[in-house]
């Protein structure tokens, strides 16, 4: 057994953590939200990973991640996907709502007998200017608009279809264990095997703790009965 501070053996975890290609087995009784993170991204990226945790918030967040993996950012995309739809739709409109005022103002003037007048005939240009002016304005901008709202549309596509990929990887490759409680921590990180007398929760990186670094096959057999505890 070893004698450490959670400030130097903790980062020694997550560099393993990150640079993880095979297997990933963690008992503990809790996370920081930066091991979280580790463990969902290789996870994601096909590395078989099997979490045991009395910790049932993060374990059911976990588990939840296989259907809502960055859904926040996928949700973002499509706001603004529907929001520059939007605009175009404001566009398209607003350039016949200008016709039909321009149009109304010209027969109110004709209406009152006005329309061989000084007043009229400026008016009517003006309006006739404006109304051009307006509908190569907002056709100018309706063609800009189009053409963002295609290359958003494809990165909305693409976005979707990566994380429906990514969903489908943890639904494969993450598995989570609700077990009883624990006040130590077991890692098994490809080849390498550790046992901690600490969660991996913790926040005051001077704790000193003990560690040591174990057979694979011992701290398979801690976790196996750490799993058939769980099932009584």
């Amino acid at each position: 057994m070893k004698i450490e501070v959670t400030g130097n053996i903790f980062p020694k975890i997550m560099e393993l953590l990150n640079r993880a290609t095979d297997e990933i087995t963690i008992a503990t009784g809790g996370f920081s939200e930066d091991f979280i993170d580790a463990i969902v991204n290789r996870a994601a990226s096909g590395v078989q990973t099997t979490i045991i945790t009395s910790d049932k918030n993060w374990a059911r967040w976990l588990e939840n991640q296989k259907i809502s993996y960055k859904k926040d950012d996928e949700n973002r995309i499509k706001k603004s996907y529907l929001s520059l739809r939007d605009k175009i739709i404001i566009y398209s409109r607003l350039r016949y709502i200008i016709l039909v005022i321009s149009i109304s103002i010209i027969l109110i003037f004709f209406i009152r007998s006005m329309m061989y007048s000084f007043i009229f005939l400026t008016v009517t240009s003006i309006l006739v200017i404006i109304n051009i002016i307006q509908f190569l304005y907002m056709r100018k901008m309706i063609k800009k608009r189009e053409n963002e709202l295609s290359t958003l549309n494809i990165e909305v596509q693409k976005t979707s279809d990566e994380l429906a990929s990514t969903r489908n990887t943890l639904s494969k490759k993450l598995n989570i264990i609700e077990s009883n409680p624990l006040s130590f921590s077991v890692v098994i990180i490809d080849n390498k095997s550790y046992l901690l007398a600490c969660n991996l929760n913790s926040k005051n990186q001077s704790e000193i703790i003990a560690y040591d670094e174990i057979q694979k096959n011992d701290a398979i057999k801690i976790i196996s009965y750490i799993t058939n505890l769980s099932k009584l």
